[in-house]
């Protein structure tokens, strides 16, 4: 677990990971890689101010307990989300941890997220974002297993994409989901109905395109990264 580039060695049993972060309200980049330290930080414990945070890199559940007013990018991974035993409300569950993520962002500051291995919770996910973090300005998905079918993919894009009204930029990383190079490249030009008409910019697997007077032509991956923020 890394916290703003520095490594947390609590050098006491008691000095927990909420303890430490409370001696550092002021902390701008938070960067924590390790899912157990649930199990020193419980879920029941109160929200750690940290209201200057600009970043934040975690397992996702993580979220639920870092209190947080103009978060800008956001690097979650869903890998053990979420819990079988979660229910509404609960810190485990999606719609939670969503709710939670929407009151660390301002509609107003520009917010990029990044969804890591979200293959389990993925419509859930997608759902509960587009009904409460719709101002996302860019969106990046990864996923890389067979939890759902390529037609299910689709048809989830299909119904929730539309739905984020300040999206700009999008990258959806599903190269083992949707196989081939040419299968990823033509569902991007061809788009499942008109789900990436607001776009500006989009990614899928290997290739990025713009859109040029209504017409989506092949564009530089490089610079489709640099312009989204994502990293």
């Amino acid at each position: 677990m890394f916290i703003a580039g520095n490594r947390w060695t609590p050098k006491e049993r008691e000095d927990s990971l909420a303890s430490f972060l409370l001696r550092r309200p002021g902390l701008k980049s938070l960067d924590i890689q390790d899912s157990r330290l649930f199990d020193i930080w419980p879920p029941t414990s109160p929200r750690i101010p940290l209201f200057q945070l600009q970043r934040l890199l975690c397992p996702a559940r993580i979220v639920s307990g870092i209190a947080a007013r103009r978060l800008e990018f956001a690097r979650l991974d869903w890998s053990n989300e979420e819990e079988p035993n979660a229910v509404a409300g609960d810190c485990r569950c999606t719609q939670a941890i969503v709710v939670a993520l929407k009151s660390m962002t301002q509609p107003y500051v520009p917010f990029i997220y990044a969804i890591e291995d979200c293959d389990p919770v993925f419509p859930e996910l997608l759902a509960s974002m587009s009904r409460n973090i719709a101002y996302t300005k860019t969106l990046h998905i990864y996923m890389d297993s067979n939890h759902h079918s390529r037609n299910e993919i689709i048809s989830h894009f299909t119904n929730y994409l539309p739905r984020f009204t300040g999206l700009l930029f999008l990258w959806l990383d599903l190269r083992l989901v949707l196989g081939t190079k040419d299968t990823a490249d033509q569902l991007t030009v061809q788009g499942p109905g008109d789900v990436f008409s607001a776009l500006a910019v989009c990614r899928l697997c290997f290739s990025a395109w713009r859109k040029v007077s209504g017409t989506w032509e092949k564009y530089p991956v490089d610079e489709f990264m640099a312009l989204s923020g994502i990293d």
